[in-house]
């Protein structure tokens, strides 16, 4: 989507700052994601532990 206001300035049709604005918003959302990414392994792991699964899950063995 920001490669199409990209296009939209050059043509004339936007500003300077609608693109920098998609362009926010676009690494916003980015980050948004990653930190969803993030939060939802961190639960993952939390789960594990709490189970007493977290070795196992991570094919980790303590002879």
């Amino acid at each position: 989507k920001t490669d199409a206001e990209q296009k939209r300035y050059e043509n004339g049709l936007s500003t300077a700052y609608q693109v920098l604005q998609f362009q926010r918003d676009f690494l916003e959302a980015e980050s948004r994601e990653i930190r969803a990414i993030i939060d939802y392994n961190k639960a993952l792991s939390r789960l594990e532990r709490v189970k007493g699964t977290l070795l196992d899950s991570r094919q980790i063995r303590l002879d």
